[in-house]
């Protein structure tokens, strides 16, 4: 194949997926929040969750971990 093939009118053809996943980790992915199935509505939010000002959110860990692996796993490029 030549370049000139892969491209349509100009364009190259890129192809991507977006997952969703529900991640056993014990808080959110921004928040320090529980994640408890079954909750009461409105009970675990905190204030990173509700974006009250001065709160800035910090990634869970075991959440990029548990991603990276699924990744992994499907043999896809991780960046």
């Amino acid at each position: 194949m030549t370049t000139k093939s892969l491209l349509v009118r100009g364009y190259e053809v890129v192809i991507g997926f977006e997952t969703h996943a529900q991640l056993a980790t014990r808080s959110k992915i921004f928040s320090r929040a529980a994640t408890a199935f079954g909750a009461e509505p409105n009970t675990q939010a905190c204030a990173v969750d509700l974006a009250l000002p001065g709160t800035l959110p910090v990634m869970n860990k075991g959440a990029v971990e548990c991603a990276i692996k699924l990744g992994l796993a499907l043999g896809s490029t991780i960046a």
